[in-house]
């Protein structure tokens, strides 16, 4: 038999207890093999604690059955291959050799070039399974590798085939989502990590990533625990086995990054707006300020015409009194977004300034027919100023009452060294495209509103170093103030500072 390459020099174990018959082994085979010859059953094992790879094997041996010491020897040596050969041959005898895992089973006298022939398929057959086990290892070994690799990459990867069944995720997947690895295991990807919003989105977009397209997106992902966060994904289709349709996808969790962005965006527009509005305001005032003194002369010059006169006058005059206070409290908040007050923090006691403004804002409720509650941890503290923070509530429960159907919470609860101030309506919500932009200069959705209430309202919660987010499902509404927490409680309760104003 030809071979294309040196084959390795094996060790060949020869058991045969007729010396003759073991001297024509030796010399066929001692140019190609190590050969080790035993005469026994006893001598073999012996032999056999120092290794071999092939071995030829007589069935009648003087201390034992051949097909005991076949099971033997395979046992000792498990990747080897025996030839079994024998001049009294029966059926049981054969059977006995093929159940014991027997490469060959060989009648004699055997032909020199049949055993030739036999052992070097054999050899053959040890070489490819060897081959096949380093290369099985060689594959676990680059699979491990590659997966330390994927795993200390901070983006999440993901491999999915033709029915985007998830059959590979990485570490940062893991730590982005909160899922592991087994449980995204064979999920489709779109119905388990996208929201329901984005799903008919990436199903269509991977069909095209299937067929060969790259494709860059960002979508809104679902964590394990419920949890919403926008990953920028970069999908792309491995080519290779045509009939292997699978695809990996690098997601990077961009929720901070694009909130930082909007916080960024926002600011700018409070600065210009400030700007704008500050040059404006003192130019409406001076010619405002003239208009309330003139209708203040008015009035008192009508104090002078008969009593039927003045009260017919009276009333658009009072009109106008009114839409000037009112313009002038629109003046007010342009300054105030124009100038934010310097801030000037110290120790809030939440549980007397939520009391404070639930009392103020009570009768508003009552009005309405709606519940007004709050709940507040005893003894919390939070960092701020108290007045500001009272217009930030006022504001947020007013927006709120005009939204509920039925009640408003706010509620106040310690967050590590936060504190988060929950003001929460069960009105309608708001809607997705209005939710990025409330906290622009001058976007309302009332027909009568100003769009500067949120926006001071983010000025003054952003001077504490604090935060504020809305949240809307089409079931109502949640304000969420974060502020910094006051770590020493202040031990004089009736400080200006923590009384609630």
């Amino acid at each position: 038999m030809p071979f294309q390459r040196t084959p390795p020099r094996m060790r060949l174990l020869v058991v045969e207890d007729n010396p003759s018959i073991s001297e024509n082994l030796v010399e066929i085979f001692e140019n190609e093999f190590e050969v080790d010859v035993a005469s026994d059953g006893k001598s073999a094992l012996v032999a056999s604690d120092r290794g071999f790879d092939l071995a030829i094997l007589d069935v009648r041996l003087p201390d034992m059955s051949g097909n005991v010491l076949l099971k033997m020897l395979k046992e000792s040596n498990p990747g080897s291959e025996i030839i079994v050969h024998t001049g009294n041959a029966d059926l049981e005898s054969a059977i006995a050799a093929i159940r014991g895992d027997a490469y060959a089973y060989l009648l004699k006298p055997v032909r020199a070039e049949e055993l030739i022939r036999t052992l070097r398929h054999a050899r053959e057959q040890i070489i490819l399974r060897r081959t096949s086990e380093q290369l099985q290892a060689a594959l676990a070994s680059s699979e491990q590798k590659l997966r330390h690799i994927f795993d200390s990459v901070g983006a999440g990867i993901l491999a999915i085939d033709s029915q985007r069944r998830i059959h590979f995720a990485n570490r940062g997947i893991t730590e982005m989502l909160g899922y592991s690895s087994e449980e995204l295991l064979g999920c489709d990807v779109v119905d388990t990590l996208f929201t329901s919003a984005e799903r008919a989105k990436c199903r269509i977009g991977l069909e095209g990533v299937l067929r060969g397209e790259d494709l860059t997106f960002e979508a809104a992902c679902t964590s394990r625990d419920g949890e919403t966060r926008l990953v920028q994904w970069r999908w792309t289709r491995v080519h290779g086995d045509p009939s292997d349709d699978a695809a990996y996808g690098v997601g990077t969790d961009v929720t901070v990054q694009r909130d930082l962005e909007r916080r960024m965006r926002a600011q700018e527009k409070l600065a210009a707006a400030g700007t704008l509005t500050a040059g404006l305001a003192h130019e409406i005032r001076n010619p405002l300020n003239a208009a309330v003194l003139q209708l203040s002369l008015l009035s008192r010059l009508l104090r002078k015409l008969p009593v039927q006169e003045n009260r017919r006058l009276t009333e658009p005059i009072d009109v106008v009194r009114s839409e000037l206070k009112r313009l002038d409290a629109l003046l007010e908040d342009f300054l105030r977004l124009a100038r934010p007050r310097v801030a000037k923090a110290s120790a809030i006691d939440l549980e007397m300034l939520i009391g404070d403004v639930v009392r103020l804002e009570g009768e508003a409720a009552r009005s309405k027919g709606l519940k007004l509650d709050a709940e507040v941890e005893s003894g919390l503290f939070a960092r701020g100023d108290v007045d500001p923070m009272k217009q930030v509530l006022v504001n947020l429960i007013n927006n709120a009452l005009e939204a509920a159907r039925s009640r408003v919470s706010i509620s106040a609860t310690s967050a590590a060294e936060w504190v988060d101030i929950c003001v929460r309506d069960d009105g309608c919500g708001i809607p997705k495209e209005s939710i990025d932009r409330v906290f622009e200069p001058f976007f309302t959705t009332k027909p009568t509103g100003t769009g500067l209430g949120l926006p001071i309202v983010y000025s003054i919660v952003r001077s504490f170093d604090g935060d504020i987010t809305l949240e809307s499902s089409g079931e109502g509404t949640l304000a969420r103030v974060r502020l910094p927490r006051w770590a020493d409680v202040p031990q004089q309760q009736d400080d200006p500072t923590t009384s609630g104003g």
